[in-house]
C-alpha cells in the first residue's frame, strides 16, 4: 500500500517552488494534484520527472512531431497503425521504423513534459499529496528521466524577470531582515543558474551565518538591478533565502541586533561606482526631482547618470540575455509576453540613454 510522505495546498504559481525542491532535495514519489475536479499525476524518482498525467488537451507525441518536421504525415499513421495492434509506446515505433532518431524522440518527450509542467505552474490554487511510488509508475513516461530542479528554477526566473515588480515585492519582505542560507536548497550546481546567482550563493555560504540584506549588493557589480533582484527573489521563493530570527531573540536577550544594521525600506540597486549596494532611492532632503528621459533610461538599465556608451551597451547586453523571449524556450505564453514587453521597455530605454542630449 502507497504510504503517504506529505501534502497541502498550493496557491497560484507555487507548483514550480514545490517541484524545485523536490528536484533540489533528489525525492521520490507519486505526486498526486487534485485541481477542482481534475486529477493530474506526476512520479518523481530521485529528482527527476519519470512519468507525467496531466488532465487537459495535448498533442501526443507522434503529431509533435510530425508539427515540427520531424515525421511525414505518412510515418504517423504507419505508426498509428501499428499501435492499433497492441500496446507499445509511439516513439519506439517510430525509432523501430527509422523515421525519427532517437535523440529527436528524447527532445520532444522532454518538451511534451515541459508544456505538462507549465500548465501545473499556472494552478490558481490546488491540493496536493505525495506518496511513495509503485513500481509501475517509475517506468511509465518511456523516455529519458528529466530534472525536475532546473526545469523549476528555469520557470521562476522567466516569471521574475518578466515581473520586476513581483521581485521587488518579494525582496522588500526582507529588506528589514538578516538573511541566511539554506544551503540544501541553494541552486549553486543547478544547471543553469547564472554567474551573478552563483555569487549571491558563494557571498551567503563564505559568510557561515546571517547577512544584513543590503550586503547582497555587493555581488553585483556591474551588473543591472533587475538582475539582481530577481536572483533574490528566486532564492527567496525557493526557500533558499530565508530570514535569520536569531537577530530578533538578540534584540530581546540585550545583545542588540548587529551593529552598522541598516533597513532599508524600498530595495533597489546603486551599480555606480564601487560595490552595488540596496539603497530606497530617495532624493536628497526629500526632494522630488523629475528626472530627465536619459536619466530614467540609465535607471532602467541599472545605470548612474554618468555611464559611459560601453557601459551602456553592455548592461543592455546583460539584460537582452535574461529578458529575451528567445533565451526562455520552455516559459509559458503569458511569461514570454511580459518578457516581450520588458524587452520592448529596456530597448527603448536603450535607444534613449544612446541618443544625442536634448536642449
Amino acid at each position: 500500500m502507497n504510504g503517504r510522505l506529505g501534502g497541502g495546498r498550493l496557491g497560484r504559481g507555487e507548483f514550480a517552488r514545490l517541484a524545485y525542491v523536490l528536484g533540489r532535495r533528489q525525492l521520490s514519489g507519486t505526486l498526486i494534484i487534485h485541481e477542482r475536479s481534475l486529477e493530474h499525476r506526476v512520479v518523481i524518482r530521485r529528482g527527476y520527472l519519470t512519468s507525467i498525467h496531466v488532465a487537459g488537451h495535448f498533442a501526443p507525441l507522434g503529431r509533435m512531431l510530425r508539427d515540427q518536421g520531424a515525421i511525414t504525415s505518412d510515418e504517423l499513421k504507419q505508426s498509428l497503425e501499428q499501435l492499433a495492434g497492441g500496446p507499445a509506446l509511439q516513439g519506439r515505433v517510430l525509432t523501430g521504423m527509422g523515421a525519427v532518431s532517437p535523440d529527436a524522440v528524447r527532445v520532444a518527450l522532454e518538451r511534451q513534459a515541459v508544456e505538462r509542467l507549465e500548465r501545473l505552474a499556472a494552478m490558481p490554487e490546488a491540493q496536493f499529496v505525495l506518496r511513495e511510488p509503485v513500481s509501475a509508475d517509475l517506468g511509465a513516461r518511456g523516455g529519458v528521466p528529466m530534472a525536475l530542479a532546473p526545469w523549476a528554477w528555469a520557470h521562476l526566473r522567466a516569471r521574475f524577470a518578466a515581473d520586476p515588480r513581483a521581485a521587488r515585492r518579494q525582496c522588500l519582505a526582507l529588506a528589514r531582515e538578516e538573511v541566511r542560507l539554506e544551503a540544501a536548497l541553494a541552486p549553486g550546481l543547478v544547471e543553469g543558474a547564472s554567474a551573478l546567482e552563483r555569487r549571491v550563493v558563494g557571498l551567503l555560504a563564505d559568510a557561515g551565518g546571517p547577512v544584513r540584506f543590503d550586503q547582497l549588493g555587493a555581488t553585483a557589480v556591474g551588473a543591472p538591478a533587475e538582475e539582481l533582484l530577481a536572483a533574490i527573489a528566486a532564492l527567496a521563493t525557493v526557500g533558499a533565502l530565508v530570514p535569520d530570527r536569531s537577530a530578533w531573540r538578540r534584540a530581546f536577550d540585550g545583545a542588540g541586533p548587529r551593529t552598522g544594521y541598516r533597513a532599508e525600506a524600498q530595495p533597489a540597486v546603486d551599480t555606480g561606482a564601487g560595490p552595488a549596494r540596496i539603497a530606497d532611492g530617495t532624493p536628497p532632503h526629500g526632494t522630488m526631482v523629475a528626472p530627465s528621459p536619459r536619466a530614467e533610461a540609465l535607471r532602467r538599465l541599472g545605470l548612474s547618470p554618468s555611464a559611459s556608451q560601453l557601459e551602456i551597451k553592455q548592461a543592455f547586453r546583460r539584460l537582452a540575455r535574461t529578458l529575451h523571449p528567445d533565451t526562455h524556450p520552455r516559459a509559458d505564453a503569458p511569461t514570454r509576453r511580459r518578457l516581450e514587453q520588458r524587452f520592448a521597455e529596456v530597448a527603448g530605454a536603450y535607444r534613449e540613454a544612446l541618443s544625442p542630449p536634448r536642449h
